[in-house]
């Protein structure tokens, strides 16, 4: 992996750590970012970091069978997460942007907006690894949760978040340490 924004991970996870001592809940099982661009303009990355806990996934399962659905499918994280403690905006990301060349991707032919959309991605979720590897070895972190607690990246921008890319992104994030029912259940959807 390209650790190709440094001062960037190195920001997001400073703020994290100024916010995560704040939570008050002792039911915390994953902390996440969340990330997506807004509108679909590949200019406009966005990041939230949030967190889940033990007793939305019991409300969550009044309307899910599954458990492992409840507790790890994206779009069951992120309805019943507690989100915007700490948000990183468009103006942010703008050296991504730059760096990137995202800014006149609207104006691209369809071949080449794939192919910047697909450069976006991977390197805002590289950049997500370096921060969450960042944060899961600080003090604050190590504080508050002990090594138990994983830091995933939920993919809000594409139309299905598992991929065997985005699984290794998150096994690169939490240096392989991953719960395995997480594990199992992401890699029965990409069985399916």
């Amino acid at each position: 992996m390209n650790a190709q924004f440094p001062a960037l991970a190195a920001a997001i996870c400073d703020r994290a750590q100024k916010v995560i001592p704040n939570w008050s809940r002792d039911d915390i099982y994953v902390v996440f970012f969340a990330l997506d661009f807004e509108d679909a303009d590949l200019a406009a990355p966005t990041v939230t970091l949030g967190f889940n806990t033990e007793a939305e996934v019991k409300r969550t399962l009044r309307d899910v069978d599954d458990e492992a659905e409840a507790r790890w499918f994206g779009g069951c994280l992120l309805a019943q997460s507690q989100k915007g403690f700490c948000d990183f905006g468009p103006d942010f990301f703008q050296d991504v942007v730059e760096t990137l060349g995202l800014t006149d991707a609207d104006d691209a032919d369809e071949d080449a907006w794939d192919a910047l959309s697909e450069k976006a991605e991977r390197a805002m979720k590289e950049l997500l690894v370096d921060a969450i590897r960042r944060l899961r070895a600080s003090d604050a972190f190590a504080a508050k949760f002990g090594a138990d607690v994983p830091v995933l990246i939920v993919d809000e921008y594409e139309t299905c978040d598992y991929s065997a890319e985005n699984l290794e992104f998150n096994r690169q994030a939490n240096d392989g340490a991953l719960p395995e029912e997480f594990v199992e259940f992401y890699e029965s959807i990409l069985d399916e």
